[in-house]
């Protein structure tokens, strides 16, 4: 008697084991959901709306679409029929990864990098650059004679800052003295320059005033009252192929390297330090609640609240396929495709890899993943490109009935 519940695809098994105690596995599932209640429901059929083409990446955070282009960075801002408004030119047509923070949306390719703001159409810089060494004179002002240490970062609206200029040293010999600095021109994203003065003598200068991007030079003529200098030996961080965030850091990926910004700095980090480096390629890094899933040449689990102290370790012997990773809709968990099929990821670091024991799985170089909600069944769909290599092992005859069905035999 043919088995009424269906519990999903199975080519590991022979056509005659199909049918099991729990339930009927299928060998192929074209254009149905096996839902939730183990029943076979017709997938809704879709009809295209506009036509767009020279076009990838495509990202949403709920408020708004983006799409790479024509080597353009653009928004979607009506569908039928598509319209969009250009963003910002791109060098490099490579994949974009975006990642979204309280709406706003960085983004990289491996070679362009940048933040949109919520709310606007003009990206900015992760970072700003660090300002060049001020050049400083004696003049007169209310300081005492002594040893003084001058340091600048740049700053903008939003309140982000670069890192630090190297400290200049100046000795003051007037009985009534100050400190004129003469001021670099600028940089991009930059919209003022703040000035740092040490003590007499001191060994780290503290923040004195801010001026405006463009202003020639200013004048340091009383001591300092405000924060100390903390952005020493910071740069901007580095464009990579993906960008996500946790717990207030940035993190991006170049090669086998995890890079990570400063906390609540999102655009600047330490180069001497701020990273991790694993044994292989990068494919994806997937934050969670309680740790971060890197999947390099096996999957690791970098677990606790900040990445720059966290205990790491393998929690799975597989790679991934870059570009797969998601998030599910209950904010928890987590998945990628890895090279035995999807895997999931919980906040305690458990991962289960959910089509290893019944499917035979493709490996692609690089894929892409939707989470899709329907009729109260979540699923996910993964699409692989790039070079596709079938899995070996699978019977021959599954194979042959494979091939069939794709050149319509």
């Amino acid at each position: 008697m043919l088995h009424s519940k269906f519990i999903g695809l199975n080519n590991k098994l022979p056509a005659t084991r199909l049918q099991t105690e729990a339930g009927l596995f299928l060998r192929h599932a074209f254009n149905v959901d096996v839902a939730d209640s183990q029943l076979l429901r017709r997938r809704d059929g879709y009809s295209q709306v506009s036509a767009v083409t020279n076009s990838h990446s495509m990202f949403s955070n709920g408020v708004r679409t983006l799409l790479v282009r024509d080597s353009l960075l653009v928004e979607i801002t009506s569908f039928s029929p598509a319209t969009f408004v250009t963003l910002t030119g791109l060098a490099s047509t490579a994949t974009m990864s975006y990642w979204d923070v309280g709406g706003g949306v960085y983004f990289s390719n491996g070679t362009d990098s940048g933040f949109l703001p919520a709310g606007s159409q003009t990206p900015l810089p992760w970072g700003i650059e660090t300002p060049s060494a001020p050049i400083l004179s004696e003049t007169s002002g209310n300081l005492s004679p002594g040893r003084y240490l001058v340091a600048l970062t740049y700053g903008n609206a939003a309140g982000r800052e670069s890192g630090a200029s190297s400290q200049v040293a100046i000795e003051l010999v007037l009985p009534a003295s100050g400190v004129h600095v003469l001021l670099p021109a600028g940089a991009v994203g930059a919209t003022v320059v703040n000035v740092y003065l040490s003590a007499a003598g001191g060994e780290l200068a503290t923040w004195n005033q801010q001026v405006a991007t463009g202003t020639l030079s200013v004048v340091c003529s009383d001591l300092s009252t405000g924060r100390t200098l903390q952005n020493r030996f910071l740069s901007p961080m580095p464009a990579g192929s993906a960008v996500s965030e946790y717990h207030g850091r940035l993190l991006v990926v170049n090669g086998s390297v995890l890079a990570y910004s400063v906390p609540r700095n999102y655009g600047m980090h330490d180069p001497s330090r701020d990273f991790v480096q694993f044994h292989g390629n990068i494919s994806n890094v997937v934050p969670t609640t309680g740790g971060v899933f890197v999947v390099s040449d096996q999957t690791y689990w970098l677990a606790g609240p900040d990445i720059a102290e966290a205990e790491m370790r393998v929690v799975l012997p597989h790679a991934g396929t870059p570009g797969t990773a998601v998030r599910l809709p209950d904010n928890m968990t987590v998945g990628w495709y890895s090279d035995v099929g999807w895997v999931i990821g919980a906040p305690t670091g458990e991962v289960k890899p959910v089509q290893e024991e019944t499917l035979m799985t493709d490996i692609a170089t690089t894929g892409t993943a939707l989470v899709r909600d329907h009729l109260g069944d979540t699923r996910v769909i993964v699409s692989l490109y790039g070079t596709v290599t079938p899995p070996v092992g699978v019977d021959p005859q599954i194979a042959t009935e494979e091939a069939n069905r794709l050149f319509g035999v």
